[in-house]
């Protein structure tokens, strides 16, 4: 059963936790004066799906916060390498301006540097506009998918009470102790399918991702291939000007 938020590479998948850990045991037990221990039984049972679903809520609101904090440290990783980028280029000009001495290769340089430069900035470009278009996209899914999330939790505790309540009421009534526990491991089911049909319509939300991964690699790919072009005919021409 899945409903979490995980976060790898900046990008939002669903992971598991368990928040039906009394289900199991509670439908499973033999108990023959089932309805003269149902309030231990649901003593037992409920405090644990209200825990489970308080810890669920938490957990996605920590993965807001971690998806903020991945995306932060992905920022300045990139920062760093296209400074450290930066510092290359400048260095290699200088060397080519150094080797420059006719008027041609001066201006061949230039020419070069201004090709190079025009290259970087299309590349960072485009990988910044991929980067922007595929989180724009994982925070569309979130916005779309968390509330199912969110809501599953509630609805099947609020599903398990009234269960409870209903067995209660059937104990009180007369209804057998085995009729009862039969009805009330009925009921739990049902719950616990609703809730599991809710969290697999979140865990939908996967292929979306892969198709942002793509679309954002193939931007990526296109990009990286396009400055590889650029650096190849601005390097050619210029060593037309040297030979």
């Amino acid at each position: 059963m899945k409903t979490i938020y995980k976060i790898l590479s900046g990008c939002v998948v669903l992971s598991s936790v368990a928040i039906l850990p009394a289900f199991a045991s509670a439908v499973t037990v033999t108990n023959p004066g089932f309805c003269a221990n149902l309030n231990t039984f649901y003593t037992q049972f409920y405090p644990a799906v209200q825990q489970n679903v308080a810890n669920l809520q938490s957990k996605i609101q920590q993965n807001g916060g971690l998806i903020k904090s991945v995306r932060a440290k992905e920022d300045q990783a990139l920062a760093t390498a296209r400074t450290n980028a930066n510092t290359r280029k400048e260095q290699y000009y200088t060397q080519l301006e150094t080797k420059a001495t006719t008027d041609e290769q001066k201006s061949a340089v230039q020419t070069f540097e201004a090709s190079i430069d025009a290259a970087v900035l299309a590349k960072q470009s485009a990988i910044d506009a991929a980067i922007k278009t595929y989180r724009d996209g994982i925070d569309a899914i979130v916005a779309q998918e968390q509330p199912i999330i969110q809501q599953a939790g509630p609805v099947f505790q609020s599903a398990a009470k009234a269960a409870f309540d209903k067995a209660t009421s059937s104990c009180n009534s007369g209804t057998s102790s085995t009729t009862v526990k039969a009805t009330l491991k009925s009921d739990l089911k049902a719950a616990k399918d609703q809730f599991k049909s809710a969290v697999n319509a979140g865990n939908a939300i996967n292929s979306q991702i892969n198709t942002l991964k793509s679309a954002r690699n193939a931007a990526y790919n296109a990009a990286a291939s396009a400055y590889r072009t650029s650096v190849q005919v601005a390097t050619t021409t210029l060593k037309v000007a040297f030979q």
